[in-house]
């Protein structure tokens, strides 16, 4: 049987490359490759007739996919295009035979991981969840409606409305395990997770090759002094600003810290070197000429300032090479390409990495956990309100509610990061079934007057990681620590899109000036004064989130069935049906 397998296995490597030369003279058409095996697909993946199994592969894909990539390869006598070749057939015929092997037995599901899911199909799944979601948020929305709004009901309306509250759990319960059974049915979760780390390695790969070009005296460099008085989360948001626009122009990023409320620590205390280029190599900066032609230039010559940035690649944009792939296992793409890049620029030194292991052995950090965010102290009534750990609980305890459908949860456990020491006792004292853990001193660290020190930018650090390690976190999108965590979520769990819940912005941004649009996929006519009206193929533009003192003003997805923007096509601003659109996601040329 084995030596039959081998000689299976030799002929069909031939036939691959046969089929390949075939390819080659014919600009890389789309194959068929014919594998023996146990089973025969037909059309719809269904199993047919034994011994032969049918898998459709777009091979020009695979070799586009593996050109794109660039690497150096170890035969330097063969040209890019022969070797990806060969890498190509090696991938369909020894990995896909792999799986096969395991799978031999007439009728059953032969679908897992034998090729990459379709972006329409991933596209469906994900817009049934959205749709999903809305419903429950405009049902919960009309009963709250009715309970607490200015109507007289009597007692037998309120225990109707109460018991149907009761029974729209229950269904939300059902149909939130169906949806996960989906998602992971023939191991379809594994495969984004899979893709997500390999788009993720190209992506680190291109930006380690342009943080370090072979003679920094001659390369093209972009410089930035994060010298604006404010915390690590706002400073590193525009360092990935920084390196955005670095990637984007085909310039390595040199990042100076002089002024920066944590002196004397730098960026790389904590952090690896963000370039073989430094200071020393920007000093011929001509300040006349800080055209895109000229060697170095400072970064607001390139870009202008954040929030009113005429450059194209700035966020919400995706590279357009990346996109094709991003788009089919991400249901937020532009947070996962920002990820990459605060991923890049977060690489801990070995002493972060030793203090991070120490503390999570401390803890016994384990999953399945959830985490919260809770910033207080100077972000309050400043920047953002007072939300109550009931608020952030709430969240907690509907996501292992959900999670127990389809998983024995033998305990709940819990991770806290504040800048409030009042939260850890206030949190044993009315949650005691929880496992509640944190970093050992860092609310001492957090708080304002130990906030700029060396401990203070280490806590933080050791913070961010733990909650982006979590399965599920609450927090602010105000906060740019809880933007962070989202961001790294994306590089840490295949598709997190879903992973995080703000109790006040409903949509991550990575800067105020974010340019976050909505394509309109069903018409809709405005039923009243505060309503918008859409036709099929509308951009709306979503504002983000707008603070006001003593005051909850929310934008974008009001979490009532109903989201807030501009119908650009007729200039009018109001509410729509957040069913009703999808995210435009735009893509870019760049480097």
């Amino acid at each position: 049987m084995i030596r039959r397998r081998k000689v299976c296995v030799v002929l069909t490597l031939i036939n691959v490359v046969v089929i390949f030369l075939v390819i080659v003279a014919h600009s890389f058409n789309r194959s068929v490759v014919e594998i023996q095996s146990g089973l025969q697909w037909t059309a719809d993946g269904s199993p047919s007739l034994p011994n032969v199994v049918t898998i459709q592969i777009n091979i020009s894909e695979l070799i586009n996919r593996c050109l794109q990539e660039g690497e150096i390869f170890q035969n330097k006598n063969e040209s890019f295009v022969q070797q990806c070749v060969k890498r190509a057939a090696s991938a369909i015929t020894l990995t896909k035979l792999e799986q096969l092997g395991t799978h031999t037995y007439p009728g059953e599901n032969q679908t897992k991981a034998l090729y990459p899911l379709s972006t329409e199909r991933e596209t469906a799944r994900r817009r049934v969840e959205s749709t999903a979601r809305e419903v429950f948020y405009f049902i919960t929305a009309k009963m709250d409606a009715l309970s607490h709004g200015k109507f007289s009901l009597n007692e037998f309306t309120k225990q109707f409305i109460n018991n149907t509250r009761t029974e729209l759990e229950d269904y939300k319960r059902s149909l939130s395990n169906d949806l996960h059974q989906l998602r992971h049915v023939d191991e379809d979760e594994e495969w984004r997770v899979s893709e997500s780390k390999q788009l993720g390695d190209l992506v680190q790969r291109r930006l380690l090759a342009l943080q370090n070009p072979q003679d920094c005296s001659k390369a093209k460099l972009v410089v930035y002094n994060l010298g604006r008085p404010y915390g690590f989360g706002s400073m590193l948001h525009e360092a990935t600003m920084c390196l955005l626009t670095a990637y984007a122009t085909h310039r390595t990023l040199v990042l100076t810290t002089n002024g920066w409320r944590y002196a004397p620590s730098t960026w790389e205390t904590f952090m690896m070197p963000l370039s073989t280029c430094t200071a020393n190599d920007t000093r011929d900066m001509d300040p006349k000429n800080q055209t895109a032609s000229a060697r170095v230039v400072k970064l607001k010559s390139l870009i202008g300032e954040w929030n009113s940035s005429p450059a194209k690649f700035r966020p919400r944009a995706i590279p357009a090479d990346l996109a094709k792939r991003l788009k089919a296992f991400h249901g937020d793409p532009p947070a996962w390409w920002v990820g990459q890049l605060v991923s890049f620029l977060l690489r801990p030194q070995p002493h972060l990495q030793q203090t991070i292991q120490t503390q999570g052995d401390k803890m016994g950090f384990q999953r399945p956990i959830v985490g919260i965010q809770v910033r207080r102290t100077d972000k309050v009534n400043g920047e953002a309100v007072y939300h109550s750990l009931e608020e952030y609980m709430k969240h907690v305890e509907e996501y292992y509610d959900l999670r127990q459908q389809h998983e024995d949860i033998k305990e709940r456990r819990l991770f806290v990061a504040t800048d409030d020491p009042s939260v850890f006792p206030e949190l044993q004292k009315k949650y005691p079934g929880y496992n509640i853990s944190g970093v050992e001193g860092s609310v001492d660290s957090a708080s304002v007057k130990s906030r700029y020190t060396r401990d203070g930018l280490s806590a933080v650090l050791v913070d961010l990681h733990f909650l982006s390690m979590c399965d599920f976190v609450v927090c602010t999108y105000t906060s740019n620590i809880c933007r962070a965590v989202y961001e790294l979520m994306q590089t840490r769990h295949g598709d997190a899109s879903n992973k995080v819940y703000s109790l006040d912005s409903s949509v991550y941004f990575l800067t105020d000036g974010d340019i976050h649009y909505k394509r309109a996929v069903v018409n809709h006519q405005a039923t009243s004064n505060e309503e918008i009206s859409l036709q099929v193929g509308d951009l709306v533009h979503v504002q983000t989130y707008v603070f006001r003192s003593n005051d909850r003003h929310f934008v974008g997805n009001l979490r009532n069935g109903s989201s807030v923007g501009i119908n650009t096509r007729t200039g009018k601003r109001g509410l729509f049906p957040t069913y009703k659109v999808v995210d435009e996601i735009v893509e870019e040329n760049m480097g």
